[in-house]
């Protein structure tokens, strides 16, 4: 090796001493007693048969472990509390997001009050309308199948609402037949932003 940089391999040589390995704290800690269930040996010597009959029948308490949950079983307190609002997400199309953007801020309100307001500011006729295919005469004997609206691909949104919120948008799923919630959700939201 050079001079710049040290041979290290004697610091990590080991070592060769006859010293076992924790002879240093021999003494310092009482000798444990072993009941003769433990051991194969008795190893209490000269005791009588009597004590060493009493030490076998006693028995140490059995120790009961408190019983520990996974944390991932736990539910959120959003879960156990009543009435807490809870994030429910819905997909939006990019321009009704936009939209949607703007309207917040400018009414200086959250996407879910938003949503509640578009919800008040619309008919469940123009909801439904929406969902509704629209029929097409044409000259042949049997009519063309109909095809319905399909999401397209959004951007995801958070809203903030509550067990009975949430409760009264899966209804309104179901009522207006939307293909999903945030399709319902874009669907209200775009009429209500829609100038």
């Amino acid at each position: 090796m050079s001079a710049d940089r040290p041979n290290l391999a004697a610091a990590f040589k080991p070592q060769e001493t006859s010293i076992k390995r924790g002879t240093s704290l021999q003494g310092l800690l009482k000798p444990r007693v072993r009941s003769a269930e433990n051991s194969g040996t008795s190893s209490m010597g000269s005791a009588s048969e009597a004590e060493v009959g009493a030490l076998s029948e006693s028995k140490p308490p059995a120790v009961k472990s408190p019983e520990v949950q996974p944390r991932n079983s736990s539910t959120p307190a959003s879960q156990t509390v009543a009435g807490a609002p809870r994030n429910v997400g819905v997909y939006l199309p990019p321009d009704v997001l936009e939209r949607v953007k703007n309207a917040a801020k400018t009414e200086q309100i959250t996407y879910s009050d938003l949503l509640v307001d578009a919800f008040n500011a619309v008919t469940p006729d123009e909801i439904s309308r929406m969902f509704r295919p629209e029929t097409e005469s044409t000259a042949s004997v049997m009519p063309r199948r109909i095809r319905r609206p399909r999401g397209t691909a959004g951007i995801q949104i958070q809203l903030r609402l509550d067990d009975r919120q949430i409760a009264w948008l899966e209804d309104q799923v179901t009522y207006h037949r939307a293909p999903s919630r945030s399709a319902l959700v874009s669907a209200v939201l775009q009429l209500h932003t829609t100038p």
